[in-house]
């Protein structure tokens, strides 16, 4: 898949009309200043509350509402043998996104459709910059370049979600894989190529993205100082499985214009499992147990039942070495690597 929808990580941080639907989304105006999430902040004022309350999503008007996503990654890699091999990438994605609740359901789930009507890219590669700017759609050639974020433009998706913000379903994307086939000149690959891609596409790209916009919380009501953990589906990481587990405490209680919002610190725990050493093929590996940080601020607008901001960090390190034995003798070799992502969600209003 990744030759076919290559983004950032995880994420990656991106929605759309059903298939076989006619129209055709009206391409957005984006004001450039949307896009400056340096000289943003929140103003609040704290007030002593001890109210209870609770985290659900509502979206009672179905108003539309506008969310700018910044999310960057760093990342550094690290090869020593013969010769060292280093490679470091920054990356920075800026998301302008379009949210529109449609249906609300007696039980609270909610559909949503979601479109990302604006982006930006800057990155660096080993000194060489990267850009891109969806305003400049009329550019042929970079256009099919960064086809993998040229074709979330303006090709809304949709999304259903309960109420402690749990999304069951991510769906309407087959617009968004087409436009990417199309911008590839790969219109005429196979069913089962374009399945995988649309899995990949759903999974890798949306859903993270989603999950900014909707975050799950907890059904329990709460009040400032209460705390409480969301386990996680365990991930895969080469030889390990990693358990982890999200956590949450109400911090304080503040104003933001005529709204009360709750200021939720995140956390995670994590614990790895699995056999440090491996052999295959006549090498022989040796990793290092891998390390996750995780940290961050919510806020979370009780009055109108919606997240206001977050900004959130997360970080993994890992190495590894593999030796093998050669006619020349015994040759060794070290990969190291170090990921950190940052995501910084604000409503705009």
């Amino acid at each position: 898949m990744k030759k076919y929808f290559l983004v950032f990580f995880g994420i990656i941080l991106f929605f759309f009309i059903a298939c076989g639907d006619k129209k055709k989304s009206e391409p957005s105006k984006i004001d450039s200043t949307l896009y400056d999430y340096k000289k943003s902040e929140l103003k609040t004022e704290p007030i002593d509350d001890k109210s209870v309350f609770n985290l659900s999503y509502r979206f009672d008007n179905e108003k539309n509402l506008l969310y700018r996503l910044v999310t960057i990654s760093e990342s550094e890699q690290k090869i020593t043998a013969d010769t060292i091999i280093s490679n470091k990438l920054k990356q920075e994605l800026v998301y302008l996104i379009e949210f529109k609740p449609k249906t609300k359901e007696a039980d609270g789930t909610v559909e949503a459709d979601v479109k990302i009507v604006g982006l930006k890219l800057n990155a660096n590669f080993n000194g060489q910059n990267i850009t891109f700017d969806s305003k400049d759609k009329n550019d042929t050639n970079k256009v099919k370049q960064f086809a993998e974020f040229a074709s979330l433009v303006d090709n809304p998706f949709s999304i259903r979600f309960s109420k402690v913000g749990e999304i069951s379903e991510i769906f309407r994307i087959d617009k968004i894989a087409n436009s990417f086939f199309k911008l590839k000149n790969a219109d005429t690959v196979d069913t089962e190529t374009k399945n995988m891609v649309k899995e990949e596409l759903s999974t890798n790209v949306l859903r993270p993205i989603a999950g900014q916009l909707i975050r799950k919380f907890t059904d329990k009501n709460l009040s400032k100082d209460s705390s409480w953990s969301i386990p996680q589906s365990p991930i895969p990481m080469m030889v390990y499985k990693i358990n982890y587990t999200n956590k949450y405490k109400i911090s304080s209680l503040e104003k933001f214009k005529d709204r009360k919002l709750a200021v939720i610190d995140a956390g995670i725990d994590f614990k790895v499992e699995g056999n440090n050493k491996y052999s295959d093929s006549g090498v022989d590996y040796v990793f290092s147990t891998p390390v996750y940080k995780g940290e961050g601020k919510i806020y979370f607008d009780i009055s109108n039942g919606r997240i206001q901001r977050s900004h959130t960090k997360s970080s993994n390190s890992f190495s590894f070495t593999m030796t093998t034995n050669t006619p020349e003798g015994k040759k060794k070799a070290k990969r190291e690597e170090s990921n950190n992502i940052t995501n910084i969600l604000e409503l705009i209003d």
